[in-house]
């Protein structure tokens, strides 16, 4: 059985997708970097939706979350703006939507998938 788990490589402009494949006889499972994905800005924080396929990618040194898709490994759209310095990330998967903060913002980015799905009148959020 494989795993997988990404990681955001600030300093190299990537985020790596790290693989695990544990043995059916329980023997130590065996890790290893399947893929490295350039992401630009110097990505900080990284969630997934695993139902939509979707990696959420927030970079610091941009005003956007980038989106990769995790079949295929490549970036399928960056969206935004994210007031500050995007920093992390974590997904609803029953919403799908990514909450994305900064570091140098007030608000919380909601970045969905869900076109039906709106702000509340009174939420504070940012929405893109």
């Amino acid at each position: 059985m494989s795993h997988e788990a990404f990681v955001t490589n600030w300093a190299d402009d990537s985020v790596s997708v790290i693989t695990s494949i544990h043995s059916p006889l329980g023997e130590d499972p065996v890790y290893s970097v399947a893929e490295t994905i350039g992401v630009p800005d110097q990505p900080w924080g990284v969630a997934v939706d695993s139902s939509t396929q979707l990696v959420y990618v927030a970079p610091e040194g941009a005003h956007a979350v980038t989106m990769i898709n995790e079949r295929s490994g490549a970036i399928s759209e960056s969206v935004g703006p994210v007031d500050g310095n995007p920093w992390f990330v974590a997904v609803d998967e029953t919403l799908h939507a990514a909450f994305v903060t900064s570091r140098s913002g007030t608000a919380i980015v909601v970045v969905s998938t869900a076109p039906e799905l709106a702000p509340s009148p009174t939420c504070t959020l940012s929405w893109c």
